[in-house]
C-alpha cells in the first residue's frame, strides 16, 4: 500500500518536517506493521515554485525548496532529497517522488522534467527513489493507448 504526503504544487505547504513527522506516525501508529510500505512526496518540493520555473543549479540539475526541504543543502545546491530519503527508508518505508515529463508541471506552478528527463532521473535515482510518479498532464491524459508516452526516465532509474 502507497501513502502520499502531498505537496500538491509549489505553493503548498507540505514541508520536510510534515513528511518526517508522517514517516515516525506510520510507524508508531503501526501501519507499516499492517502492509503499508512506501510513502511518496508528490509535489512542493522544486525549487523556483510559483516562479513559472524550475530552478536549475549551473549544471542543470533540478534545485529543491532548501527552506520547505532544509537537510537539501544551502541553495538547494546540495544533497538534495537524499536525507529525507534516508530518513524514511531507515522507517521500513519505499521512498515515492513525483515528477512531469511536460515541460510544466500538472499545477502550472513550474516548469517540470520535459527535456531535462535523462539528467532529472539520473538526480532522483541518486537520491535513492524507490517509486516514481510520472505525470504527463499535457500529452497524455485523454488518450486510452498512451504509447507514445513512454519516458526515457523509465529507463534512467532502473
Amino acid at each position: 500500500m502507497l501513502l502520499s504526503a502531498c505537496g500538491c504544487g509549489a505553493g503548498a505547504q507540505t514541508n520536510e518536517t510534515d513528511v518526517r513527522h508522517a514517516a515516525d506516525g506510520l510507524v508508531n501508529s503501526g501501519m507499516l506493521a499492517v502492509g503499508y510500505r512506501a510513502l511518496s512526496l508528490d509535489g512542493g518540493w522544486w525549487g523556483g515554485g510559483k516562479s513559472g520555473k524550475v530552478r536549475r543549479n549551473a549544471s542543470g540539475y533540478i534545485t529543491v525548496n532548501d527552506t520547505k526541504f532544509p537537510s537539501s543543502g544551502v541553495g538547494g545546491n546540495g544533497p538534495g532529497l537524499l536525507p529525507l530519503s534516508r530518513y524514511i527508508t531507515a522507517r521500513g518505508f519505499l521512498f515515492g517522488h513525483y515528477t512531469s515529463a511536460d515541460a510544466v508541471m500538472c499545477s502550472k506552478d513550474v516548469g517540470g522534467s520535459g527535456g531535462n528527463e535523462e539528467k532529472d532521473a539520473a538526480l532522483f535515482a541518486s537520491w535513492n527513489i524507490s517509486l516514481m510518479k510520472l505525470d504527463d498532464c499535457k500529452h497524455c491524459r485523454y488518450l486510452l493507448l498512451p504509447t507514445h508516452c513512454r519516458c526515457c526516465s523509465q529507463d534512467a532509474l532502473t
